[in-house]
């Protein structure tokens, strides 16, 4: 006999008894107990678990406290990833400590609003532990309404000329608004927000250039001599000329500027 068929026999000799209880326990438990990972799932999607004499469930509900539905006294919602379900009883959040509370006092006024009940989690799970950090939770559809008011603002008659550094100044003293990170603005951030709105060719003090540096910009392009007979001729309008020596400006070659020095 081979050592490890030795081995193998004794492990089977020297077993502990099958203590026969076991098996007598394991034939009463019931075969409609739910399933472990069936009843995890069903606890993710918001049910709870409340005692019920009898085990009785009334029609359309998950579980004792919750429906699937609307009705009656289910009509608190409460919503996950899952999907939405219904409490017979409101959702109570829990309050923000001492220190929590204070940074949400904070936050509230540097932005000028209230903060919604996701911005609130974030700082009651010490996830926001500082106004710093906030700038990153900031929604993009609350982002979206102050971009659409400065593009507004920017567009209006007495800001559409100044240039970025003015703008940047009025956003700050008179508009009381802040970039998403609560910091000032400056011409470059104010600059770099135009370039997302799409007005960058609109705005700004270089909307009053001269027809002539107009054509001198024009010129410095690859076809920019072909494009000023046309214009002479009639055949491109003043505002096209303007706009073609726009985005010539906005690019920073180094030969462009060479031309326009040496032009």
């Amino acid at each position: 006999m081979k050592i490890h068929e030795y081995n193998e026999m004794m492990r089977y000799l020297t077993r502990p008894q099958e203590d026969p209880s076991i098996k007598q326990l394991a034939a009463s438990v019931p075969y409609d107990l739910p399933n472990p990972e069936t009843r995890i799932q069903e606890l993710a999607t918001g049910g709870e678990v409340i005692g019920k004499p009898g085990g009785l469930v009334e029609p359309g509900v998950m579980y004792y406290g919750t429906s699937k539905v609307k009705t009656g006294k289910f009509k608190y919602p409460i919503t996950n990833q899952h999907g939405t379900v219904w409490r017979d009883k409101p959702f109570i959040h829990k309050p923000l400590s001492t220190t929590q509370q204070k940074l949400a006092d904070t936050i509230k006024k540097e932005i000028g609003r209230s903060l919604t009940q996701p911005e609130l989690t974030r700082i009651r799970k010490n996830q926001v532990t500082k106004v710093s950090e906030f700038r990153s939770f900031i929604p993009a559809d609350i982002w979206k309404e102050t971009t659409d008011k400065i593009k507004k603002l920017r567009l209006k008659k007495v800001n559409i000329n100044l240039s970025d550094e003015a703008f940047a100044k009025k956003l700050n003293d008179v508009y009381k608004i802040k970039t998403r990170s609560r910091k000032p603005w400056t011409n470059m951030s104010v600059g770099e927000l135009q370039k997302s709105l799409k007005i960058s060719d609109t705005v700004g003090a270089k909307a009053t250039r001269s027809l002539d540096e107009i054509k001198k910009i024009v010129g410095t392009l690859k076809k920019g001599e072909q494009i000023l007979k046309d214009f002479d001729a009639g055949k491109i309008s003043e505002t096209q000329l303007r706009s073609k020596a726009s985005h010539k400006v906005h690019q920073t070659k180094p030969e462009t500027k060479i031309r326009l020095k040496n032009g």
